[in-house]
C-alpha cells in the first residue's frame, strides 16, 4: 500500500531557514549575518528556496560593478524583488532593477558618489518605485553627494510616508514645497542655510534635526522648533564661540521641549585663555532647557578634558540632565568620556564610550514617551572601573 508523503508545516520551513540567519550580539547593535549553509539549504526544495531568498534578499547591498551582479539582478527580476526591505545601491551608475515590484522596500541608501549622479537611475526610481513604500532615505557622504538636485530627488514626491531622511545638501527649492515629505520625523540635512532649515521645519512635524551651519543668524526668521526633541548642530570653523552661543540662546525659546542636544564647534572658536569662561557660558545656556536629559559636546582641545569634566559635573548644575558625553572634536570621532548621573544625583565618569551608540540610545529615549531602563544605559559603558566625580 502506498504511503502518503509527509509534508512539514510551512512555519517549520521558515523557522529552519531563520536559524541560519545568525545574530551576533545581544542588544540593539546586534549584527545579522547569513550563514553560507543557507545557500545550500535553498537548493534542497522550492519551499526552502523561497524561505532562504526571503532572508537573503531582505537586506540587499547591490553593486553593479561586481561579477555576480547580473545573476543577482536576474533573480530579482524573476522572483526575489518582493523580498527586498533594505536596499543599498550606487547612485552614479544605472541599474536596471525591478523597482516596480519592490512593494516591501522600506529603506533606500545611496552609496558615496564617485561620479555625477545617474539621471537614468533616478528617473527609473521616479517612474517605477511604488508609491508610499519608503520610510527612510539616506545619501552617504561622497565627492558628488551635493550634486543631487531637485530632479534627482523627484521620486521622493511619491513617498509621503517617509519618516527619516539623511541628505548632505538640501536643494533650495524643496523646503518650499509643503507636499514634499510632509511626515518627516528625523532629518539630517548636512550643510544648510538658516532659510532652508526654517522653511523645512515650518510645515513638517520634525522631532529630530541635524545640520551644519556657517551663518547662525536666525534672529529674523521663525524657527518652528516646538516639536523638536533632538537637535544636533555642527558650527562651521569661521564661527566664533560667541556666535554659536547666541544661536543656542535663541533656541531655548523656540525649542522648549528639547531632550537631547549635540554640539560641535570649532577648535579655534574658543581661545585658550577663555576656556573656563566658555564652560560657564555654555552651562548658563544649557540650564535654560527644562526637559534636557542628555548632551554631547565636542571639546575644542583634548588637553581640556579633565577640567571640563570637573566643571560640568557639579551636582547643583544641570539638575535635569542625566548624561553628558565629551569627545575630542573632529580628530576623535568614535569614542568619548561620559558623565552619568546616578539616582542619588552624583556623577560618575565612564571612559571609551562609543559615541554613535550613546547617541542612538539617547535619541531613541528622547523620541519615545517611555523611559530607557538602567540596563539600556549600561550597554555602552566601559567594562572597567568607573570613577566617582565630586
Amino acid at each position: 500500500m502506498a504511503t502518503e508523503s509527509c509534508r512539514l508545516p510551512h512555519e517549520l520551513y521558515r523557522n529552519v531557514a531563520e536559524a541560519f540567519a545568525c545574530v551576533h550580539g545581544v542588544d540593539s547593535t546586534a549584527e545579522r549575518r547569513i550563514d553560507s549553509s543557507l545557500l545550500t539549504l535553498a537548493c534542497t526544495s522550492r519551499v526552502f528556496q523561497a524561505e532562504a531568498e526571503r532572508i537573503i534578499y531582505s537586506d540587499l547591498s547591490f553593486d553593479n560593478r561586481t561579477v555576480n551582479a547580473p545573476d543577482i539582478n536576474h533573480v530579482l527580476h524573476a522572483r526575489a524583488s518582493r523580498y527586498v526591505v533594505n536596499l543599498t545601491i550606487y547612485g552614479d551608475i544605472f541599474i536596471n532593477l525591478p523597482f516596480e515590484r519592490m512593494e516591501h522596500l522600506r529603506s533606500l541608501t545611496i552609496l558615496p558618489l564617485k561620479y555625477r549622479p545617474s539621471v537614468n537611475l533616478f528617473n527609473s526610481l521616479h517612474e517605477n518605485l511604488p508609491v508610499d513604500v519608503l520610510q527612510k532615505f539616506t545619501v552617504t557622504p561622497g565627492a558628488y553627494s551635493a550634486a543631487l538636485n531637485v530632479h534627482h530627488l523627484a521620486f521622493l514626491e511619491g513617498q509621503s510616508g517617509l519618516r527619516e531622511i539623511c541628505i548632505m545638501s538640501l536643494p533650495p527649492e524643496l523646503p518650499l514645497v509643503t507636499s514634499f515629505l510632509p511626515n518627516v520625523d528625523i532629518a539630517v540635512l548636512g550643510l544648510a542655510s538658516p532659510t532652508e532649515v526654517c522653511r523645512f521645519l515650518s510645515s513638517r512635524p520634525i522631532r529630530s534635526l541635524s545640520f551644519k551651519i556657517s551663518r547662525p543668524n536666525f534672529s529674523n526668521i521663525a524657527f518652528h522648533g516646538a516639536c523638536l526633541r533632538v537637535l544636533d548642530v555642527t558650527f562651521a570653523s569661521q564661527l566664533s564661540h560667541g556666535l554659536w552661543l547666541g544661536f543656542l540662546q535663541l533656541r531655548k525659546k523656540d525649542c522648549p521641549g528639547l531632550r537631547l542636544l549635540c554640539i560641535e564647534g570649532s577648535v579655534s572658536s574658543i581661545p585658550a585663555e577663555g576656556e573656563i569662561e566658555s564652560v560657564h557660558s555654555l552651562l548658563n545656556v544649557l540650564n535654560g532647557w527644562r526637559y534636557l536629559e542628555a548632551c554631547s559636546i565636542a571639546i575644542p582641545r583634548a588637553s581640556w578634558l579633565n577640567r571640563w569634566l570637573i566643571l560640568l559635573s557639579q551636582p547643583s548644575l544641570l539638575p535635569h540632565v542625566h548624561s553628558i558625553i565629551l569627545w575630542g572634536g573632529r580628530k576623535v570621532l568614535e569614542r568619548g568620556y561620559e558623565l552619568r548621573r546616578d539616582n542619588g544625583g552624583r556623577w560618575s565618569s565612564y571612559e571609551n564610550v562609543t559615541l554613535s551608540e550613546w547617541r542612538k540610545i539617547w535619541q531613541s529615549k528622547a523620541l519615545d514617551s517611555s523611559s530607557s531602563s538602567p540596563s539600556d544605559l549600561q550597554k555602552f559603558g566601559t567594562a572597567g572601573e568607573i570613577t566617582q566625580v565630586s
